[in-house]
């Protein structure tokens, strides 16, 4: 993996017109589209090609400018559905061929952190956080998306920044402010209850975490500069990876041979899985968040702190 090149510069005339704010959350749809999520509320839908090169074709306004919109994520299989939220504590599901209303909307019991669709696209889990006589307490909901309702909801008194489902659907993987990763059991009919706790997994808050396409490693990375890659199967930690920085974000390549690393107020550093070296480096990327095209080989990134007129996307193509 020897080329890597930034193909997005930082452009703001390749927005629409009336963008206030900057990057804060991006997606890949199944079939490859990007969503880009903004503070001042909006979403921007763009096509991008093999190059890296983005058009956007669409945006809507999601939530208020007041809040905006804190993260995002597209149905597993149909492409034409996307779920946002907000510290506003909404969270709606689109159909982006029609964006003039959500086709659901819901209000949790916090200020919305976090949203993942479940894999067969049936269920939303939302991370939410809120202040209850002084403590913070993290609310993980479910919501049903055949039925419109929620489904559930647990509180933990122990924060949590990530949340993943696993790939049978049957769990849910969080990571914690102690920098251990807890596995709770779900099912539509029971409540959740954790199975499983690695209570060594990070010697720092846990921030991060990802699947790799093919199911066979979880991928972990905390403020003690370490990820952590575990086999799902059986749970046991097989590598690491030592990075001079906090773990802020990771992705998978398509082909699972590779994993992206956000560092904080770093670069963007790319290690080989299977051997945990180092395959490349971006310097000066600096990105909050990384996430690699479903099917091409592109990564994106939302930079840490754009300059004045810059809107904040990154893009790089790049050539195994």
């Amino acid at each position: 993996m020897s080329m890597f090149r930034q193909v997005l510069s930082r452009d703001p005339g390749q927005l629409p017109s009336g963008i206030q704010g900057n990057a804060c959350a991006i997606g890949w749809g199944c079939e490859g589209r990007l969503a880009t999520a903004t503070t001042s509320g909006e979403v921007l839908l763009a096509d991008v090609d093999s190059h890296g090169n983005a058009r956007v074709k669409s945006s809507f306004v999601a939530h208020g400018s007041k809040d905006g919109t804190e993260a995002l994520a597209w149905h597993p299989s149909d492409r034409n559905q996307l779920a946002t939220c907000s510290v506003d504590k909404s969270l709606k599901v689109w159909d982006v061929r029609s964006t003039n209303r959500a086709v659901q909307e819901h209000i949790s019991d916090g200020e919305n952190l976090n949203v993942n669709y479940s894999p067969d696209g049936h269920y939303i889990a939302m991370g939410s956080s809120k202040k209850e006589r002084n403590t913070e307490t993290d609310i993980l909901g479910i919501y049903d998306m055949r039925t419109r309702k929620k489904l559930k909801s647990v509180k933990f008194t122990i924060l949590a920044h990530d949340y993943k489902w696993s790939p049978n659907g049957e769990y849910i993987i969080n990571a914690t402010e102690t920098g251990s990763i807890d596995v709770m059991a779900f099912g539509s009919t029971k409540p959740l209850s954790r199975v499983r706790s690695t209570k060594l997994a990070h010697t720092a808050p846990c921030k991060a975490l990802a699947i790799d396409p093919f199911n066979r490693y979880l991928a972990s990375g905390g403020d003690d500069g370490l990820v952590s890659l575990w086999e799902l199967d059986d749970f046991v930690c097989v590598r690491t990876i030592a990075c001079e920085g906090e773990v802020r974000s990771l992705s998978f390549t398509p082909d699972g041979r590779f994993i992206a690393i956000s560092i904080s107020g770093g670069d963007v550093e790319i290690a080989e899985v299977e051997t945990a070296a180092s395959a490349h480096s971006l310097p000066g990327a600096k990105s909050q968040a990384v996430e690699f095209h479903p099917k091409r080989p592109l990564l994106a990134g939302i930079a840490s702190r754009p300059g004045r007129g810059d809107f904040g996307l990154r893009l790089w193509s790049f050539v195994c």
